[in-house]
């Protein structure tokens, strides 16, 4: 493993050397050929992901298919929300290209962040700035999909008092 990849993982930054050292130690390398599923939506979360080489596609199953949601490149991370709440997985996470990538499991996490405190403040603070990035870029995307969608069923402006509007009358 290479404590050069972890300098580049925007979760890590503000950690020292020997506080990457330390983390470097609890990883696991995990080697995927391009298409592979790492994980499926549904399944329990527990672990995240560091991108060392290669692209990881993150994805929905719709209708007409898959529906990618993001390529991530080197140096990138997901799959965070698995250490907070071992929740299902949200998404799908495929090799878009032959990748390999740091696995930090729940148990190694919880372990970094009850006996070194100096890393659980840093780490768990970037955490939840990155969480609180992500939640608003979701806010924005659906903001944009329910505007598109109220643009083509409306002709006119609904009343939020529907047939019962007290100012129908008015605008006859």
């Amino acid at each position: 493993m290479d404590l050069s990849i972890l300098r580049k993982v925007a979760l890590f930054e503000g950690l020292t050397s020997r506080q990457l050292s330390i983390l470097l130690r609890v990883l696991r390398t995990r080697e995927y050929a391009s298409g592979a599923s790492i994980f499926s939506k549904g399944e329990k979360g527990n672990a995240m992901f560091m991108i060392a080489e290669g692209k990881v596609r993150l994805s929905q199953m719709v209708a007409g298919g898959e529906e990618a949601l993001s390529l991530l490149e080197e140096g990138q991370h997901f799959g965070e929300m698995a250490l907070i709440d071992e929740g299902p997985r949200t998404s799908f996470a495929i090799a878009h290209t032959a990748c390999v990538l740091y696995e930090l499991g729940s148990r190694a996490f919880n372990e970094v962040m009850f006996m070194h405190k100096e890393i659980a403040y840093p780490l768990l603070w970037t955490l939840v700035r990155t969480l609180a990035c992500r939640l608003r870029e979701t806010d924005e995307r659906l903001h944009g999909l329910l505007t598109m969608a109220s643009f083509g069923t409306h002709a006119e402006t609904v009343s939020p008092f529907g047939a019962a509007d007290p100012l129908a009358p008015l605008r006859k």
